[in-house]
């Protein structure tokens, strides 16, 4: 009796007779898990290969992780049916469209959506996702996920909440949290804090704050982000300490500095502004440093509207709307009414007033809602994704590294706080990227095996 899964395996692994495409293969299989394709059923298990219009069924406890030709990585957990509809890898043809029927997946995209992102979509029966170069999980809840979240917390879990999105990005822009990682600043991204901001040449960025401020980073700039913190039930509470790095901004002063004038603040390397209800931009020339060497190393300050403060070791100075300062060092008093040389000017007109930029409805909109039987949970870990709902293409919800998602009868929402628990602390959604061992097990940590892990078959 113990043989039959073992010569089950050796007949069902056998490819097909039809001559079909085979687009990828399993990297590791646990339990009852099959594809079937033109009435072909094979068990799978390592090695088993993977071919376009391959039906996949996962069983109870049972899941299974596929690679496919072009580096696409998924892991497909317990109860899932799911198809490879379209795949083409080669550069200039590419696509790639999966269906997900039932169950759920975590998928880590390839070459094809990292060449071609608006080529690779993953439909569901409640919503389809595009990408842009991204690790995300999609599941389609039952009761089980109505039962997980009851039994761990709609807010366990979750990670922190953003201060602000992008609202509008051209070129590469990307940030570096407090722990070092990195990640791209894509439209709807979220803001941290204790982000540091950084545009390319030729780039820039325009981010919304919660306050309603807004911010554009120019191009070639740095900016860090230590404290933005706004209570709209306690205004008064509510402080923000910015620095600029490198580069230039365009700034537009929102509720904290409405609320605390004095406790919105950007620091530089000659002097900390603060506002008083305005709107300002700030470049460094040069290296922008302590050390005044000559010509125009220092900071330039252009008050659009309200006032500004310069502080310094050489005093606090106060600029009126219209006003231009240059700030040298910091031990030197602003030289003002400066006009700004023509590189500078043109540096400026480059990037948009920030309050003049359309903010997409929505953009900064959370929600909090338990998950409801029928949703489609998905939660993004790198890059981003749009969740269109099929019952209304025109409610998309965009979802950015360490947001998540539910769509279905209740509503399409980005939920406050990132991934509730039953995402997070889900065994299964794991991350496809594994290491497989000579022995066919996976280093790191696995759910633990039911009953059905004698049906495994490892090639």
């Amino acid at each position: 009796m113990r043989l039959a899964p073992l010569i089950a395996c050796a007949l069902l692994a056998v490819p097909p007779a039809s001559a079909n495409e085979r687009v990828g293969t399993t990297v590791f299989a646990r339990g009852a898990n099959t594809a079937s394709l033109e009435g072909d059923i094979r068990l799978m298990g390592r090695g088993t290969p993977i071919y376009r219009n391959d039906v996949v069924t996962t069983g109870r406890d049972s899941f299974v992780v596929l690679k496919l030709d072009d580096g696409t990585e998924m892991t497909l957990r317990p109860n899932s049916v799911f198809r490879i509809d379209e795949y083409a890898g080669g550069e200039g043809e590419e696509r790639m469209r999966l269906d997900l029927f039932q169950g759920g997946l975590r998928t880590i995209t390839g070459q094809v959506a990292r060449r071609a992102p608006d080529a690779f979509e993953l439909r569901t029966p409640v919503a389809a996702i595009g990408v842009r170069g991204t690790d995300f999980s999609a599941r389609l809840c039952g009761q089980d996920c109505v039962e997980e979240a009851g039994a761990l917390g709609e807010d366990a879990g979750g990670g922190p909440d953003p201060i602000g999105r992008v609202a509008f990005v051209k070129g590469r822009a990307g940030a570096v949290s407090l722990l070092g990682k990195q990640r791209r600043l894509p439209v709807g991204g979220p803001v941290f804090q204790g982000d540091t901001l950084e545009t390319g040449p030729g780039a820039f960025v325009v981010i919304a704050f919660r306050d309603e401020s807004r911010l554009t980073l120019l191009e070639n700039t740095r900016f860090r982000i230590d404290r933005h913190e706004y209570d709209a039930e306690r205004p008064g509470n509510s402080s923000a300490l910015m620095r600029l790095i490198r580069g230039g901004i365009r700034a537009a002063a929102g509720l904290i500095s409405r609320a605390r004038p004095e406790a919105y603040k950007v620091a530089t390397p000659v002097a900390t502004i603060s506002t008083r209800g305005t709107r300002f931009d700030l470049v460094c020339a040069g290296a922008c440093v302590d050390e005044a060497q000559g010509g125009l190393n220092g900071l330039f300050l252009l008050v659009r509207f309200g006032r500004v403060a310069s502080e310094s070791p050489a005093g606090t100075f106060e600029f009126g709307a219209g006003a231009t300062a240059f700030i040298a060092s910091a031990q030197i008093a602003p030289r003002t009414n400066i006009p700004l040389p023509p590189a500078l000017e043109s540096f400026l007109r480059q990037a948009p007033i920030p309050e003049d930029v359309n903010v997409q409805p929505g953009l900064l909109k959370d929600s909090a809602r338990e998950v409801q039987e029928g949703d489609l949970a998905v939660a993004v870990y790198d890059g981003s994704v749009t969740a269109t709902p099929a019952a209304d293409p025109n409610v998309a919800v965009e979802l950015g590294e360490g947001d998540a998602g539910l769509l279905g009868e209740a509503g399409a929402v980005r939920l406050e706080g990132g991934a509730p628990a039953f995402v997070t602390d889900d065994p299964y959604n794991f991350s496809p990227a594994v290491e497989v061992g000579e022995d066919g097990t996976i280093e790191g940590d696995l759910p633990a095996p039911g009953d059905e892990d004698s049906m495994s078959c490892r090639m």
